[in-house]
């Protein structure tokens, strides 16, 4: 097998037609279609099955597909690893992160980055911390931030940051007299909160079931925006780090309270695929995500 043979099988099975490889490729059919038979008639299975609508991997291909794409992206990373020996910093870097952190700091970063590295990219990507971890895992994602994760082999995690979680309420609806709520009367009133795969929403339900409790979810959101959005209608309450809410706490659009008995709290990790090099690129983008996580405690709020 050769490297550009995997690569052609990439972007076929990708994009499911030749003439669409073609043009991503810039390469001229025929020569993507040799590409193909050669690397079928070397491991002696088919890897697509052609029909007019196109070309869709078999089960043989599906499995090519998962394996080459690690090894694609490792040599294209050993290529750019090497370049930089030359003194510019190259190479594509692949993060993730949960959507509420990403909200707060992403953007500054991402900027920071490329404009301090020009010869680099980014692909950001935000979605559940479980699919996070899975791609992780496989080696799809360089680096991520992830919420309360355990520690296991397949991962390099580094610690970074624990934040305190708050109840979140509209001014004037704060449904006690105290300085704190407690977590019992938390759980008896009327949340919003993300669907049970979030790692929030798994924290708060194991503290309940630890206490012989349940939550009393009257929906499942899972975004930040319409979380705050509910919670500031005066009906429905929520739970979250304080320093998501700085500017409607601000606004005084919603205000925050302590919970206790007990305090509610969830770790930030950096976490990066065990068994495989990190890059210059990767390691560097490592370093501004510590950073930008660290002046998530220099907010007042």
């Amino acid at each position: 097998m050769e490297f550009k043979q995997l690569r052609t099988f990439m972007h076929v099975a990708k994009l499911g037609k030749l003439s669409l490889a073609s043009e991503r490729l810039r390469i001229a059919q025929p020569a993507l279609s040799r590409q193909i038979k050669m690397l079928e008639e070397e491991l002696g299975v088919s890897l697509f099955d052609r029909n007019g609508r196109g070309m869709i991997p078999t089960n043989a291909g599906e499995r090519l597909l998962v394996k080459s794409g690690f090894l694609v992206r490792y040599l294209e990373e050993m290529r750019a690893e090497i370049q930089s020996f030359a003194g510019t910093v190259r190479g594509n870097v692949v993060a993730g992160m949960p959507d509420a952190l990403a909200e707060v700091i992403a953007a500054k970063l991402i900027d920071k980055f490329v404009t301090q590295y020009p010869e680099t990219s980014v692909h950001f990507i935000t979605s559940k911390g479980g699919y996070i971890y899975d791609w992780l895992q496989r080696g799809e994602i360089d680096v991520a931030l992830l919420y309360d994760h355990q520690s296991d082999e397949t991962l390099i995690t580094e610690k970074l940051l624990e934040e305190e979680l708050y109840f979140v309420y509209k001014p004037g609806h704060l449904p006690t007299n105290h300085n704190s709520i407690s977590f019992e009367e938390v759980c008896s009133l009327p949340l919003v909160l993300p669907d049970p795969q979030h790692a929030l929403r798994s924290q708060l339900e194991a503290h309940a079931k630890s206490m012989g409790l349940s939550l009393s979810v009257q929906c499942d959101i899972d975004s930040l925006r319409v979380l705050m959005n509910m919670a500031a209608i005066g009906t429905y309450y929520t739970v979250l780090p304080r320093r998501a809410l700085r500017n409607e706490i601000a606004a005084g659009v919603l205000e925050v309270h302590p919970i206790v008995d007990p305090t509610p709290h969830r770790t930030i990790y950096l976490a990066l695929p065990a068994g495989r090099p990190i890059t210059t690129a990767t390691r560097l983008f490592s370093d501004e995500l510590k950073i930008a996580v660290s002046r998530l405690t220099d907010s007042p709020l």
